[in-house]
């Protein structure tokens, strides 16, 4: 919630999700699978966050699969 908040307030053009290796370190695992959308004018805090979950749920079971039948 807070990271969307500040995306938007820094009015970036595009924001997405990183799907990545868990390590002892906290967010510095090798990263798996990334993609992006663009923000539109007049995406607010709800519209980014369905977004992003989107994303997640189409995303995360096709990169967990791959992951694991390497």
């Amino acid at each position: 919630h807070h990271v969307h908040e500040a995306v938007l307030a820094a009015k970036e053009t595009h924001t997405g999700i990183t799907i990545h290796l868990v390590n002892e370190q906290f967010d510095q695992g090798e990263i798996v699978f990334q993609t992006a959308f663009p923000i539109q004018a007049g995406d607010g805090l709800a519209e980014v966050e369905a977004k992003i979950h989107a994303l997640e749920h189409q995303y995360l079971p096709i990169v967990i699969d791959g992951f694991l039948n390497q």
